[in-house]
């Protein structure tokens, strides 16, 4: 693995969210939530990290959906004190990292009991689409 550089817990909010924005799966738990806050989309489309009122309303989202911040749903357990950074990885290692999906009969996911394997990866990985944005990652390379 290699570090590229820090990243920040309002990145980490805005990329979680603006994954699932699009989603057949979670878009209408997204945007339930962005509705429950006052927000409209575009405070998922368009970062602006130098905004704490965008900041705060990204974190009470993820909060209402996820359970961030809470201890709660998907968050429950996470540390409070975890520090962001940007990573670079291959296969294999992306193979031991672990994941979240949908619980039976549950409409949140849970990381319990659940990892990747370099054998499903490539599979998984074809189907990720990009949103156009310019990540982080890409303005260090």
């Amino acid at each position: 693995m290699r570090i590229l550089g820090d990243s920040s817990e309002d990145e980490l909010v805005f990329e979680f969210l603006a994954a699932e924005l699009d989603s057949r799966l979670f878009r209408e738990g997204v945007g339930n939530c962005l509705k429950l806050v006052g927000a409209r989309r575009s405070l998922l489309q368009v970062p602006n990290f130098g905004n704490p009122t965008s900041n705060v309303l990204r974190k009470r989202v993820l909060s209402c959906y996820r359970g961030y911040g809470r201890n709660d749903l998907l968050f429950r357990g996470f540390p409070a004190d975890a520090k962001w950074v940007l990573v670079e990885v291959n296969m294999d290692e992306l193979g031991g990292f672990y994941y979240a999906k949908p619980m039976t009969g549950s409409p949140y996911p849970t990381v319990h009991g659940s990892f990747v394997t370099a054998r499903n990866m490539p599979r998984r990985c074809a189907r990720v689409k990009t949103s156009g944005r310019t990540s982080p990652a890409s303005r260090s390379a």
